[in-house]
């Protein structure tokens, strides 16, 4: 949850709060979780921040929204959008991403780029003891 003293807490099933955050700059105007519950967006003043389930902030971003009232997450948990006051959307990708099909893996590296490895080629390129 998130409010008005401007900081953001975890809670456990029985209500008893597990986490506390030092207070942030501004109110804490909106908090969604991703669909797995491993992380979670807030939204603040032109900001936006990635925590993980334990409250630890990976990241935090400027944006030009004005406060952001609403945080939805894509199915998949790897791209957020957030609603601001000046009426700007925002969105936000979780980079470092890898999913891996048969010998195939892809990383995502940064807005434009993900990064493929066929990992049967990388592994035949490892040379075992006595190799030459």
């Amino acid at each position: 949850s998130g409010g008005e003293d401007c900081c953001y807490k975890i809670w456990d099933s029985f209500g008893r709060q597990v986490y506390a955050s030092a207070p942030l700059e501004f109110t804490v105007t909106s908090l969604a979780w991703t669909p797995n519950g491993d992380e979670f967006a807030l939204g603040s003043f032109n900001r936006i921040m990635l925590c993980d389930r334990h409250g630890w902030a990976h990241s935090s971003h400027h944006v030009d929204t004005g406060s952001i009232f609403s945080l939805s997450w894509t199915e998949d948990g790897t791209q957020v959008a957030g609603a601001g006051a000046s009426g700007a959307v925002c969105f936000a990708q979780k980079l470092g991403q890898e999913v891996q099909w048969e010998s195939l893996q892809a990383t995502v590296k940064d807005l434009r780029q993900v990064h493929v490895t066929d990992l049967s080629a990388a592994a035949a390129n490892i040379k075992g003891p006595g190799g030459d």
